[in-house]
């Protein structure tokens, strides 16, 4: 439900957006846009957590023999591109606070990678991908 028609609502008035953002700031509270974040399960917490364990007394030597790549979707979205929430700054990067995200707009991929030499080329995937 939108502030506005939250407020208007439970005060029984009309009330303005500036109104109810004043009011907001007054609180020491801040709207912010949640974030989005993909949901990971236990076993997935698990295998990162050992994944790091198992890298953590890497030189920086053996680190620069690393080859990082990585891909991203970029998803094309209709209407609002995520909610706003009223958090206190403290608050506004708390994992418990994210918005959990979903699958399946039209979408974009690309590849890319980079090294301690540097970045190499971004690739755009032509195609149907099942990511």
């Amino acid at each position: 439900m939108e502030i506005t028609t939250w407020a208007q609502e439970y005060f029984q008035k009309r009330l303005s957006v500036n109104t109810i953002h004043r009011a907001i700031r007054r609180c020491r509270l801040k709207l912010y846009r949640s974030k989005k974040k993909p949901y990971l399960n236990m076993i997935q917490n698990c295998r990162c957590f050992l994944w790091a364990k198992a890298h953590l007394k890497w030189t920086v030597a053996k680190w620069k023999t690393v080859l990082w790549s990585d891909e991203s979707k970029f998803e094309v979205l209709f209407g609002k591109l995520g909610r706003h929430v009223i958090r206190t700054k403290e608050d506004k990067d708390n994992p418990s606070c994210y918005q959990h995200s979903v699958q399946k707009p039209a979408s974009l991929m690309v590849w890319g990678c980079m090294s301690a030499c540097g970045m190499g080329s971004l690739h755009i995937w032509k195609g149907i991908s099942k990511f």
